[in-house]
């Protein structure tokens, strides 16, 4: 379905950024343990990340993309000091944005 074809949406957490839809919405924290739709979508979500992290952990091996799954393990904040923040790394993740220095400089 196209967005625009949506007539109510779930937002799983009540903190989240996502606004301004053109359709009613419901932010719930935890929504994915109240609603099947959710929850599926969470396990469908979840494990696209791990192949997608799988897949940048051949293009930056130095993090541990492929075991941390995207979070922050001492293992990958270390490699964050050393060897700087990727193209692909959250702005807003605290290490990054403390870090002054870029992947390959």
């Amino acid at each position: 379905l196209a967005l625009g074809e949506v007539d109510f949406l779930i937002i799983d957490g009540k903190s989240s950024k996502v606004n301004n839809f053109t359709c009613r919405s419901l932010k719930e924290n935890r929504a994915d343990g109240s609603y099947a739709s959710v929850s599926a979508a969470s396990i469908l979500a979840k494990v696209y990340r791990d192949k997608l992290m799988i897949e940048y952990s051949k293009s930056y091996p130095e993090f541990g993309f492929e075991t941390n799954s995207g979070y922050g393990t001492l293992k990958h904040r270390e490699a964050i000091a050393k060897y700087g923040y990727t193209p692909i790394h959250r702005r807003s993740f605290k290490p990054v944005s403390q870090s002054f220095k870029r992947y390959g400089e």
